[in-house]
């Protein structure tokens, strides 16, 4: 019941770009870059030979993102955005995620040890995440079920997937009908990795798993969204 110190702190440019957003168009459109990264530490600019640890070092790149289309590539550093310069690693997604989809921004990088300048259109998660599930192949030989507490049937993750995003084990939603997996934000194409900390291997993983949870509470669900990384999910379970 008392403070520990904690604060948190929110730019009142950024405020007024959401506030302004939501009242143009009732929602909050973020850029999208479709790239892992993480901090150059002090062993990365000595084995980079760069001058300093500033800037954000790409780990990964998401096919048929904005960043893969722009020839964005992994073990780039990216130094700039739109001649912003990137002190901490973080800073990044933020200056990425306060330009609208659609619009062209420049990207300072370092390229073995090279400085360059990359022109990139920065996208949207939202049209993203469509695209990713166009690319879901169609399998009507593969039939599922949704008669489980979820109401979403699963399959196991086909080979072109897996190689695709580097998915290494889990099972495929391929249908979802209303309910509780639905209204936690759950949707055909997500991959279902692990339930109340539990590995799923396959449906049979997946269906044993769910055959021993309680009727009501709250179920840790860890997902992984094809190109958009991993995460866990709390869903709402009720009689």
């Amino acid at each position: 019941g008392g403070s520990v110190g904690l604060s948190f702190a929110i730019p009142i440019d950024l405020a007024v770009d959401v506030v302004n957003q939501l009242k143009q168009s009732g929602k909050v459109s973020r850029g999208f870059l479709g790239v892992g990264y993480q901090e150059v530490t002090r062993e990365m600019v000595e084995g980079f030979e760069l001058k300093n640890s500033h800037g954000t070092l790409i780990n990964a790149v998401t096919p048929n993102s904005p960043a893969a289309k722009a020839g964005l590539r992994v073990g780039d550093i990216v130094v700039s955005v739109d001649g912003n310069n990137i002190a901490n690693f973080n800073e990044l997604p933020f200056l990425i995620g306060r330009l609208r989809p659609g619009v062209e921004t420049a990207l300072g990088i370092i390229r073995n040890g090279e400085a360059m300048q990359l022109k990139l259109v920065v996208g949207s998660r939202e049209q993203q995440a469509q695209n990713i599930r166009l690319q879901i192949p169609t399998l009507p030989d593969l039939e599922s079920s949704v008669d489980n507490i979820l109401k979403v049937g699963v399959i196991a993750i086909p080979d072109n997937i897996k190689d695709t995003y580097n998915i290494g084990h889990g099972v495929l939603i391929n249908r979802i009908e209303d309910g509780p997996a639905l209204e936690a934000g759950l949707d055909i194409g997500d991959v279902i990795t692990s339930i109340r900390f539990a590995s799923i291997e396959s449906p049979e993983d997946f269906n044993l798993a769910l055959s021993g949870i309680p009727k009501s509470g709250t179920l840790p669900v860890l997902i992984t969204r094809p190109g958009q990384g991993t995460r866990f999910v709390a869903i709402s379970i009720s009689d």
